[in-house]
């Protein structure tokens, strides 16, 4: 699990609006270049954001030399992290899929959507244990109080469905992504159904070398 609480490509994604399962086809997985994402970037080096009093900080590493959409970096543990956008940790075999189903957001314009799906426990569609499907909302700007100084953000919802093999899960969740640093600095869930513990998280601190 990652250290952003609630951020990791399972059952406790974030999530926005959804009137029933987007089909898992639904947005064709592209072959296209890894070319730089506009209206996004990953921390700099060294950039540090705390969640919490009692947490420890997660410090990024920058982008993947190869794809500036995926953002590399290290927990409050020192474990390391690969995030898509610098929030999702994909399934094994799923992080083109999550990579070009995130890449219409961007560049950032209110209104945009995307939808897109990807399989949890992947080996192939048949032994799956979920598919999950997402629909994304850019609302438009924000600006949030961290460590006493204004920070301007993004504001977008995600919709997280499943279609699970023991049971299905819909998560709503509003996110504040601040541009400027590249870091998502608060999320609040609503737990539309199933079994999960989405828990809401907030920026403390930001440290952008």
């Amino acid at each position: 699990m990652s250290a952003v609480p609630a951020l990791a490509g399972c059952a406790v994604l974030l999530a926005g609006c959804m009137t029933g399962p987007i089909p898992i086809g639904a947005i064709p997985i592209s072959a296209a270049d890894n070319a730089p994402t506009i209206g996004f970037q990953c921390p700099k080096p060294g950039t540090a954001v705390t969640y919490g009093a009692s947490s420890l900080p997660v410090t990024s590493a920058g982008a993947d030399p190869a794809d500036p959409l995926v953002c590399l970096g290290s927990g409050a543990r020192g474990a390391p992290l690969r995030r898509v956008a610098n929030l999702i940790e994909p399934p094994p075999g799923q992080e083109r899929a999550i990579r070009d189903g995130l890449a219409p957001l961007f560049p950032i314009v209110p209104g945009k959507t995307a939808q897109f799906g990807y399989f949890q426990g992947y080996r192939n569609e048949r032994t799956a244990t979920g598919q999950f499907m997402e629909a994304w909302t850019t609302v438009g700007p924000d600006t949030l109080q961290i460590g006493g100084k204004p920070v301007p953000t993004i504001v977008f919802t995600r919709g997280i469905e499943n279609n699970q093999r023991y049971g299905t899960l819909g998560i709503r969740w509003r996110l504040w992504f601040a541009p400027e640093s590249g870091v998502w600095v608060r999320g609040e869930p609503t737990l539309l159904r199933g079994d999960a513990n989405p828990r809401p998280f907030v920026a403390t601190s930001l440290l952008v070398p």
